[in-house]
C-alpha cells in the first residue's frame, strides 16, 4: 500500500470527503486529489496535522508499519521523530518525483487558490452588475410614472379643485375626488407631488376633456430620478466590464497552463 492509498484509508474511515478533508488539513482539494493519486507528497507539517487528527504516526502513514497510536503518545513520538521523517519525506519526494516537481507542485496549488479567489471575485461582480441593472430599471419605472404625468399636466387641460380623500404617502400617493364633465363623480389614486397636504383638503389641478387630472410636478424630483437611474447603470456596467476582464484572465491563464 502507497502514502497516497493510506492517506485514502484514513479519509474514508473518518467518513471525510476530499473538500472536508482539505478544509481540516488548510489545503486545497487538488492536493488530496494528488496525495491519494501518489502524485504529490505532503509536507511534514501536514503528515504531522493527519497523524494528530486521525490517531496514526508518521511510520504508519509513510511506510505502514503500524495502524494506530493514541494521540498522547503520538505527540510525543512526532516530537522525536520530526527530524527523521522530514528526512525520510525528502527522500522519498526525489526519489518518485523528477527534479523540480516539488515547486511545481506548490506553484499549482497557489495557482488554484488564486484560481478560486478570481471566480469569486468575477461571481461578485456578476451579482453587483445584475443588482445595479435592477435598481436603475426601478428608479426609470418610477421617472415614467412621473413623466407620463407631467406630459399629460402640459397637454389642453383646464384647473380645477380637486377633494383629497385618503393620502397614503406625503409627496407621493394619494386618492382624490372630483366632477367630470358628464356630473359625475370621479375617484383616483394619483402620484401627488405637494407636500404638507391633509386629508379633506382641496388643491388646485388640471383636468382634461377625458376627465383624468393631472398635478404640475416639479422638475428636480425628475431630474433626481434620471441621475440615480444613470448612477447605478454606469456602476452596472463598470461591473460587467469587470467581470468579462477576469473571465478573459482565466481564460488566458489556462491556456498558459495547458501548453505548460
Amino acid at each position: 500500500m502507497t502514502v497516497g492509498q493510506r492517506i485514502q484509508e484514513l479519509r474514508k474511515n473518518k467518513y471525510l470527503s476530499q473538500e472536508e478533508m482539505a478544509e481540516q488539513l488548510e489545503v486545497s482539494k487538488q492536493s488530496i486529489s494528488k496525495w491519494e493519486l501518489d502524485k504529490a507528497v505532503p509536507g511534514i507539517d501536514k503528515i504531522i496535522r493527519m497523524c494528530e487528527l486521525y490517531g496514526v504516526t508518521s511510520d504508519y502513514l509513510l511506510m505502514g508499519k503500524e495502524n494506530t497510536a493514541s494521540a498522547e503518545s503520538q505527540r510525543t513520538e512526532e516530537s522525536q521523530r520530526t527530524e527523521e521523517s522530514q528526512q525520510t519525506v525528502e527522500s522519498q519526494s526525489l526519489e518518485s518525483q523528477p527534479d523540480g516537481c516539488e515547486d511545481r507542485v506548490v506553484h499549482a496549488e497557489g495557482a488554484n487558490y488564486e484560481g478560486s479567489h478570481k471566480k469569486e471575485l468575477k461571481n461578485l461582480y456578476l451579482v453587483l452588475g445584475i443588482l445595479c441593472v435592477v435598481i436603475s430599471g426601478f428608479f426609470l419605472i418610477v421617472f415614467a410614472k412621473f413623466a407620463i404625468h407631467y406630459i399629460g399636466f402640459s397637454k389642453g387641460t383646464q384647473q380645477d379643485v380637486i377633494l383629497v380623500d385618503r393620502i397614503y404617502r406625503q409627496q407621493t400617493e394619494a386618492d382624490v375626488s372630483y366632477w367630470g364633465d358628464d356630473n359625475t363623480f370621479y375617484t383616483k389614486r394619483v402620484l401627488l407631488d405637494t407636500n404638507g397636504v391633509n386629508e379633506g383638503d382641496w388643491i388646485f389641478g388640471y383636468r382634461n376633456d377625458r376627465n383624468e387630472i393631472y398635478f404640475p410636478y416639479k422638475k428636480e424630483p425628475l431630474v433626481m430620478i434620471v441621475l440615480f437611474s444613470v448612477l447605478f447603470m454606469v456602476v452596472a456596467v463598470l461591473c460587467i466590464i469587470r467581470y468579462a476582464r477576469i473571465g478573459k484572465r482565466e481564460k488566458e491563464d489556462g491556456k498558459k497552463q495547458s501548453e505548460n
